[in-house]
């Protein structure tokens, strides 16, 4: 797959441990990947490969598919990332966010949407707005995050999983988005 490359040789980092003491949650390690020849780097939870050709063509019938497409080794969470052009350019990240809400909204009128949050990494990850979708009639939830990992671009990662793991899911894409980079001309 163009752009993506999973770093298997570093260690991953446990962000939940099932073993422990009254935990009800299932262990969580997580990978560090890179997409997009190390533009983007992000960490996921282990077992998310690329999707197959025929799972991709289910998923996803329409001609423009997300560039990466990925699932976690039970088939039932779905990753997607695309690197798109940013007609704005402004910086704008929460405003970015916000259009994009307005357009999923038209297109998918029948799904209920939270408010679109900005969360600004204190660290050296990139600032995002995200917003959550109930999809009812797949029983499914769905987070979408926006990036601007540089000028004139615009990263929208999709998460979708069971709506009754949702608990668990919301707080691993929390873990996910704050561990979102870009990497420019050389330097995380």
């Amino acid at each position: 797959m163009d752009g993506l490359k999973g770093n298997r040789e570093m260690s991953g980092k446990l962000i939940y441990d099932g073993g422990a003491e009254e935990c009800e949650q299932d262990t969580v390690l997580t990978e560090p990947w890179e997409f997009w020849d190390g533009k983007i780097l992000m960490e996921l939870p282990s077992g998310f490969a690329e999707m197959e050709e025929e799972r991709k063509a289910a998923y996803f019938p329409y001609g423009k598919r997300p560039e990466i497409m990925m699932e976690d080794r039970e088939e039932d969470v779905r990753l997607t990332l695309q690197l798109l052009e940013n007609g704005k350019g402004n910086g704008d990240v929460y405003g970015t966010a916000m259009e994009v809400g307005r357009l999923v909204k038209e297109t998918f009128p029948q799904y209920g949407q939270s408010v679109v949050h900005l969360a600004e990494d204190g660290g050296s990850g990139l600032p995002c707005g995200w917003f959550l979708l109930n999809m009812k009639d797949i029983r499914s939830e769905h987070m979408k995050a926006v990036f601007l990992p540089e000028d004139g671009k615009l990263l929208l990662l999709t998460v979708t999983y069971p709506k009754g793991t949702c608990v668990k899911w919301r707080e691993v894409c929390g873990y996910i988005r704050r561990s979102v980079r870009a990497r420019t001309e050389g330097r995380k």
